[in-house]
């Protein structure tokens, strides 16, 4: 970390206030000492805000814009309400914050939930944290300076232990694969079919070995940088925020990072691939295609 940028530091000291708050709420939630049921829906009803969400945000920003008051900000809790065109993709630094990626876990309870904090200039992602505050570790990357994987003290989320740089599974057969995906907040028929189908050609045609949904993309991207999976793709949900973090995470960790249909992947755009390598990529690719 001495030759970190100080957007990474400082994303990592803000992910941490962020998530000791969610670890705290969490485990009155999951002890039902709380009820965090205070929520409001932002697209639809599986499009869950918690105060919690907003509070960490605020808290984010204000942490990094203190640091960096020049820096430009897209975080998903003030964006959500301005649709699709709330935000824009510039040359200028940039953060982009996803205070809970998982939020219905987080409501629920339920394991996997991460807080997500990536960095852009010049429209490219140069910094990236993942931190899940109740599994307690954290996942981090620069450009060209690897990923990597630490350990995080339950009591106060700092970083313990020495970090562990992470690569892909290596996997190239998609039969051997695991593979996770989201449904995202879509509930409409068409989109409903477009996901049963991409099971159906995944599980029948692929072989594949197992399939995955747990309720985060910034995870579910960490996972197969760190080779616990080999392969994660959203059709149509995830936003910046969702995915831009863990986008570095693959790459740095040697993955593959597309557009499903195989093109370029589009900051503003609404879906992603990731694979543990190119190979498995193609495969994968060609089969929901």
């Amino acid at each position: 970390m001495d030759s970190a940028s100080a957007e990474l530091r400082e994303a990592l000291v803000a992910a941490t206030q962020a998530g000791n708050k969610i670890r705290e709420t969490w485990i009155k939630t999951r002890k039902h000492e709380l009820d965090v049921s205070s929520t409001v829906t932002k697209s639809n009803t599986a499009d869950l805000q918690t105060e919690t969400d907003r509070k960490c945000e605020e808290l984010i920003v204000a942490h990094l814009r203190a640091k960096f008051p020049d820096h430009r900000f897209i975080g998903e809790e003030d964006t959500a309400s301005k649709g699709d065109q709330g935000f824009e993709v510039t040359d200028e630094p940039t953060f982009i914050i996803d205070p809970i990626d998982g939020t219905t876990n987080f409501f629920r309870a339920v394991l996997s939930c991460s807080v997500l904090v990536a960095f852009m200039e010049k429209q490219e992602i140069r910094a990236a944290v993942v931190l899940d505050p109740i599994q307690c570790e954290v996942f981090y990357a620069e450009k060209g300076a690897g990923a990597w994987v630490q350990a995080l003290s339950s009591e106060s989320l700092e970083r313990v232990g020495e970090p562990r740089r992470m690569s892909t599974s290596g996997e190239k057969d998609l039969t051997q694969s695991l593979v996770a995906t989201e449904i995202g907040y879509q509930r409409e028929t068409k989109e409903v079919e477009q996901f049963l189908d991409l099971q159906r050609k995944l599980l029948h045609k692929g072989r594949i070995r197992g399939l995955r949904i747990s309720g985060g993309c910034g995870l579910g991207l960490a996972y197969v940088a760190d080779g616990r999976t080999d392969v994660y793709l959203e059709l149509y949900s995830p936003y910046i925020w969702d995915f831009s973090a863990g986008s570095l995470l693959v790459t740095e960790a040697g993955g593959m990072i597309c557009d499903p249909s195989g093109g370029e992947l589009n900051l503003k755009g609404r879906s992603i691939f990731a694979s543990a390598t190119s190979e498995l990529g193609k495969t994968t690719i060609d089969l929901i295609n």
